[in-house]
């Protein structure tokens, strides 16, 4: 089991925090934030809606496109982290992705920063 709980993130997001691998500087581990699944808990049955997953639903659905944009040809070269697998923290699952860096060589920008500056999603994005 990987101990994050001493760790600084190198982001925090709505639902989950960002930590570099502690063996592998090439990968980053994404971590369920306990105090956000708390308090969408607390609002509403939001949990009750979910598949088995429960708030790990986000896990599964980047898994799932990381697979999709391998099964497609055309699509291999598509500018997404490699999921590298899962991992036992004591923070909760964690799902570790590569690093993504840009063209400046510090770490790419967020989908969410991307979306905000061209206002939608018709970006044009360099390979």
């Amino acid at each position: 089991m990987l101990e994050l709980s001493r760790t600084e993130p190198l982001a925090v997001g709505h639902l989950r925090y960002v930590f570099q691998h502690p063996e592998n500087a090439a990968y980053r581990i994404k971590v369920m934030r306990a105090d956000a699944v708390d308090a969408r808990i607390v609002k509403g049955r939001w949990y009750k809606r979910l598949p088995r997953t429960r708030e790990y639903i986000g896990y599964v659905r980047e898994l799932k496109e990381y697979i999709a944009s391998q099964v497609r040809p055309d699509s291999r070269n598509a500018p997404i982290a490699r999921m590298i697998g899962l991992v036992d923290t004591d923070l909760g699952l964690g799902l570790v992705a590569e690093k993504v860096y840009g063209p400046d060589g510090r770490l790419a920008r967020t989908l969410a920063a991307l979306y905000a500056e061209h206002r939608g999603f018709s970006v044009t994005l360099e390979r």
